[in-house]
């Protein structure tokens, strides 16, 4: 009897450590998965500065701010694809977080 309530103890100390643990996790990623949306952001928003500038007359045709946004869509796509891989969010909410982004 006494050996039983030893391992019942024992289990829920293991299982509220195990619940601790995972909320520890879990506020860890939201926290990386918030700072990849801002960090996404604020790309897109440099790639519409940049597509401005880069319509300036005077930019017009600019081989290097060409390729510069070439790059710059390119790692828009890798973050969306590492955000995308690593989102709790569903494929609808994805969809209309998304058109956000582009808009």
């Amino acid at each position: 009897m006494i050996w039983l309530t030893i391992a019942l103890i024992i289990s829920v100390a293991i299982n509220a450590l195990g619940a601790w643990y995972i909320r520890k996790l879990l506020q860890s990623f939201f926290l990386v998965t918030d700072n990849m949306d801002d960090l996404l952001l604020k790309i897109v928003k440099f790639e519409e500065h940049l597509q401005t500038v880069h319509s300036l007359e005077m930019f017009y045709g600019d081989e290097t701010l060409a390729s510069l946004m070439k790059h710059t869509e390119a790692l828009i796509d890798d973050l969306q694809d590492y955000r995308d891989a690593h989102s709790l969010v569903g494929e609808e909410g994805m969809e209309e977080e998304q058109i956000d982004y582009q808009n």
